[in-house]
């Protein structure tokens, strides 16, 4: 089950294979053995994931493709909030919050919290994360553009 940075899967229910919809991996590609999704209550594909799948259902998963793969060509960050990449480099971290820099010269402040996974090429803590480190960020972004974090992973160097 292995996949690069920026790929998807497209996802189909075995009684509508006519009906297909791709979700972008939200799971570190470093983590082996099964694909995360973050799927909204928006659409007929949703909404029934969301509102009607229970355990036990089964879904069909199309191998993962796309050519988004990010070029290591020097540190970056990867924040994603709902369903949008922003790309830039750590800048500081000040206890459970970091801050990045987007390529557009912004920064944006990411907040942690205990529930937090923080994940370098093993799980860690928000102390593990250096300024200049690659780092793929997952939460809800605030309307004063902070992001709180479910998730931080980070690249070693």
């Amino acid at each position: 089950m292995e996949f690069k940075t920026g790929q998807f899967i497209t996802l189909y229910w075995p009684d509508t294979t006519n009906y297909k919809r791709a979700y972008s991996l939200s799971s570190c590609a470093l983590d082996r053995g099964f694909y995360e999704v973050t799927v909204k209550r928006d659409g007929k594909m949703g909404t029934r994931i969301v509102d009607w799948a229970k355990v036990g259902d089964k879904m069909f998963v199309i191998p993962p493709v796309g050519k988004f793969l990010p070029v290591f060509e020097k540190e970056l960050v990867c924040i994603a909030g709902g369903s949008g990449v922003t790309i830039g480099t750590v800048k500081l971290v000040d206890g459970d919050t970091i801050y990045v820099q987007t390529a557009d010269g912004n920064v944006v402040t990411v907040k942690t919290d205990s529930k937090t996974t923080v994940s370098t090429a093993k799980k860690g803590k928000v102390s593990d994360v250096k300024a200049g480190q690659s780092v793929t960020v997952q939460g809800a972004a605030g309307t004063d553009g902070t992001v709180t974090a479910t998730s931080v992973t980070a690249q070693p160097k």
